[in-house]
């Protein structure tokens, strides 16, 4: 009985490697064709399979968030074969809700990261009336909370990403959780409140995987690092700022300037003015290099109260005179030199206040938005 056992373990696992290796082929066929002429591929029966429609979805999520507009014609793909699957009876039942709900949130978040925010919407409100499992809500609470998170909307960010973190919690699955913990942690740091920042981003440093996920290791360190500097602690932030380089040679150029950026930041508030200045002035001019108002503006700020406080405030004009050059006349222009000027007017006359500008900034964020100014996507997936 048990040889029998397991011989038909053995044949179970020969024919579930036949299954996939077939889709595979079915795969790299539809891919390797023509993007206007793959849709009309999937009509054909052969193409019509469950196991392929796992595979695009895995392609889709690997292709995240590096070519956000690749993985969504993919997982664009994945939806259509869904949508034919379930025309043919039973075959719907091997994809599921959970399938279906996948593909749909990494659909979203391929939009999210286009920074098509109203193309995102419809991807999740599909995924969020299917019946899925503890964990498959986890991923759809996540995603959902990083695209309200890049709307602006932190409250409602804050309680998805809680409730994320209960669900995982509740599928065992304890990697996820801590993911879900770091980023809560972010979330407070870039709403400039380290007080509740500093549990989720401890907790969340135990449990992060930082082979698969350096850029929030990166994070959960320079979160950590920035909290210390605010409450006073320099050197417990430039050892946590130590931590956090170990794990720079893993990041992206994107995730590699966020990252600088919030590290020059930290460096300001610990009093490491001379790695302030070197920080902040690279991410600054990556910022304007790439196009980015919004954020330069920020940036600008940052600079600005860095050298007040070493009496050069007067250099914020030679910024602002860069910026006007860059971004004349271009959507959120005038809000970003309005507020400028007024902070050059206030460090030319020693008067600048750190705190002050600290509360300005999320009305500043909310008016860039107003104006149609998106902040670059959360590069996360």
């Amino acid at each position: 009985m048990r040889s029998g056992g397991r011989s038909a373990s053995v044949k179970l696992a020969g024919f579930r490697a036949r299954r996939r290796q077939a889709a595979e082929r079915l795969l790299e066929e539809l891919l390797s064709c023509p993007e206007d002429e793959r849709h009309d591929r999937l009509q054909g029966e052969r193409f019509q399979n469950p196991h392929l429609f796992f595979l695009l979805v895995e392609a889709g999520h690997e292709a995240l968030p590096g070519d956000p507009r690749g993985a969504g014609e993919i997982l664009n793909l994945a939806i259509c074969l869904a949508t034919l699957l379930d025309e043919k009876e039973g075959l719907h039942l091997e994809i599921g809700g959970e399938g279906y709900s996948r593909a749909l949130c990494l659909a979203g978040t391929a939009r999210r990261l286009l920074g098509d925010f109203a193309k995102a919407e419809p991807a999740f409100e599909r995924a969020g009336c299917l019946t899925v499992s503890a964990l498959g809500r986890a991923f759809f609470c996540r995603a959902l909370a990083v695209l309200r998170w890049d709307q602006g909307r932190s409250e409602e960010a804050a309680a998805l990403l809680h409730h994320a973190q209960r669900r995982y919690g509740e599928g065992q699955d304890l990697r996820e959780e801590a993911v879900c913990l770091a980023l809560l942690g972010m979330l407070h740091v870039d709403t400039v409140e380290p007080w509740r920042a500093v549990p989720f981003l401890r907790e969340a440093s135990q449990g992060i995987d930082s082979e698969r996920r350096p850029w929030l290791a990166v994070q959960c360190c320079l979160g950590l690092a920035f909290c210390h500097a605010f409450a006073g602690e320099a050197e417990r932030a430039r050892s946590a700022r130590r931590r956090a380089k170990s794990h720079y040679g893993q990041l992206s150029e994107e995730e590699a300037l966020l990252s600088r950026w919030l590290e020059g930041r930290t460096a300001t508030l610990a009093g490491d003015d001379e790695e302030a200045v070197e920080l902040l002035e690279s991410a600054w001019r990556s910022l304007i290099e790439r196009r980015r108002l919004a954020e330069a503006t920020f940036a600008t700020i940052d600079l600005g109260l860095l050298w007040s406080n070493q009496g050069r405030g007067a250099k914020v004009r030679e910024l602002i005179e860069e910026l006007k050059v860059a971004f004349f006349n271009q959507p959120g222009f005038k809000i970003a030199i309005s507020a400028l000027e007024t902070m050059a007017d206030d460090a030319a006359a020693g008067r600048l206040d750190r705190d002050l500008w600290s509360c300005l900034s999320q009305p500043l964020r909310m008016a860039f938005r107003w104006q149609g100014v998106s902040f670059r996507p959360l590069p996360f997936v």
